[in-house]
């Protein structure tokens, strides 16, 4: 970045809401960048709805960059940073006004702190002077705005409290992800979803597994590996992707796992070895070190205890019938890598078949 540009932070700021519970109109506030200019441009729109134009609450942006060159934009959702979900009740729009507020201390202090020093690197003791009124002004703005945000969320809240009560009365859930009540109904959310192995989201998955693989193997020279050890224990390529190297981990681990061979030194050593493979491939800086300068550069890595290490990451299975496969556990028992949407949909089938299993076990006692 050169001296001259400056780095501006735009939001668009919730105004109080109508009562309704519906998302609010937005204002928009531009704090100053590094060179000292400021603007503040407000851009208020209102219906019998409580609805935006295109510059609603949920589309507004933080990092509005557009004097940054092409390579350099940054395009954050404000919604990413300050949480404008609707908030269920009081309690649920406390806690997101609570957070908002810490979050817009937060910032306010990092811009504090960051733009003098970001300043006097770019442009000596007029930058760092630039910087300091940018800090000062963040320090001031964010913590408004985390405020506002706060506050906001807080009355909508409690507007929404009556809502609340009334539904939940009436046996309906409150659905987070489409912000609304919905009625439960768990034989048709089971007739929903696939009976099977959930290839309609692992399927696309693995199409882009295969193309990471290819540039993988675009990008990395087997033969500059000097030691392949770790990989040989997992049972992988040099190439391996990081999804591929994960699922042999898991599927090791869970194959030689000292609770399955509670009698087998032989299995409890080479789980042992699976672990610290995994430690040192699964971590991309330590990789980089073991390709290029073998075992020793790793010497000095504090591993975890393997079974400790396992249990962290995938749970225990001992409890596998009663509250399924984790959701980590099932993203990397399926090899790919997926998307936060695949993800979130992958656990939504797992809370239904497993809702329906629980139901399943509980029967007998219900019918006696």
């Amino acid at each position: 970045m050169g001296a001259t540009q400056s780095l501006e932070m735009s939001f668009h700021l919730p105004c109080l809401p109508d009562g309704s519970g519906k998302p609010p109109s937005t204002c928009l506030a531009v704090a100053p960048g590094l060179n000292g200019n400021s603007t503040n441009n407000c851009n208020c729109s209102t219906s019998s709805t409580g609805s935006t134009g295109s510059n609603d609450g949920a589309n507004g942006s933080i990092g509005n960059s557009s004097s940054l060159p092409d390579d350099e934009q940054v395009d954050v959702a404000f919604e990413d940073f300050f949480s404008l979900q609707r908030p269920k009740d009081i309690i649920s729009g406390s806690c997101s006004g609570l957070k908002s507020v810490v979050k817009g201390i937060a910032a306010g202090a990092t811009a504090l702190i960051a733009a003098p020093a970001l300043g006097m690197k770019e442009d000596g003791t007029m930058g760092f002077v630039k910087g300091l009124g940018a800090g000062v002004v963040g320090a001031v703005v964010f913590p408004m705005v985390g405020a506002t945000v706060g506050v906001t969320q807080v009355v909508r809240g409690a507007c929404n409290t009556r809502e609340a009560i009334s539904e939940s009365r009436n046996g309906r859930r409150y659905d987070e992800r489409l912000e609304q009540w919905v009625d439960y109904d768990l034989s048709k959310d089971s007739e929903s979803i696939p009976t099977g192995d959930d290839e309609d989201l692992l399927g696309p998955a693995r199409e882009r597994a295969k193309q990471a693989k290819r540039e993988q193997q675009r990008l990395r020279d087997p033969s500059a590996v000097v030691d392949t050890t770790f990989y040989e224990v997992l049972g992988v390529p040099v190439d391996a992707t990081a999804a591929e190297i994960k699922k042999a981990y898991y599927d090791l681990a869970r194959q030689l796992h000292p609770d399955k061979n509670p009698n087998n030194p032989t299995a409890k050593e080479r789980f042992q070895r699976v672990g610290e493979a995994y430690q040192v491939l699964g971590n991309e800086e330590l990789r980089a070190r073991y390709d290029t300068s073998g075992a020793s550069a790793v010497e000095d890595h504090s591993f975890v205890d393997c079974s400790a290490f396992f249990a962290m990451l995938f749970g225990d299975e001992k409890f596998d019938h009663l509250v399924g496969r984790l959701s980590l556990a099932m993203v990397v028992g399926s090899g790919v890598e997926l998307s936060a949407e695949e993800r979130e949909k992958l656990q939504e089938r797992r809370e239904i078949r497993l809702a329906v299993k629980l139901c399943g076990l509980l029967q007998p006692f219900v019918d006696d």
